[in-house]
């Protein structure tokens, strides 16, 4: 984790949460729906306005992820490796064995099968 660049990570986490069209909301919806005018989410996004703490725990709760996932850099592999674990904390045994064989296999051949 780079501390240098974690505000650019944070920005960048929150960028890529509100492209999702898993999530489908607007930055003017969800700041009102946090209580706030209606382009403070735009604001913080353009940085026209500093991100607290206090707003971060507000959109991950909002989203209902945990917080910590905001400060994780997607483009590094042992960060990757953080996100994978959360996801799969929640999971079934049988679903976490249904992955454990599939990463096996992966891990031997270091190739993913194509979907057909």
């Amino acid at each position: 984790m780079d501390k240098n660049n974690m505000p650019q990570i944070i920005y960048s986490n929150l960028a890529r949460l509100l492209d999702d069209p898993e999530h489908g909301v607007s930055m003017r919806k969800l700041s009102t729906e946090l209580g706030y005018s209606s382009g403070y989410i735009q604001k913080i996004v353009d940085r026209k306005r500093g991100l607290t703490l206090d707003t971060l725990n507000e959109i991950s709760n909002y989203f209902d992820i945990p917080i910590w996932t905001f400060f994780i850099d997607h483009s590094n592999p042992s960060d990757k490796a953080l996100l994978i674990s959360e996801l799969l904390s929640g999971l079934s045994d049988e679903a976490l064995n249904v992955i454990f064989y599939f990463v096996q296999f992966i891990a031997k051949n270091d190739t993913v099968p194509s979907p057909t």
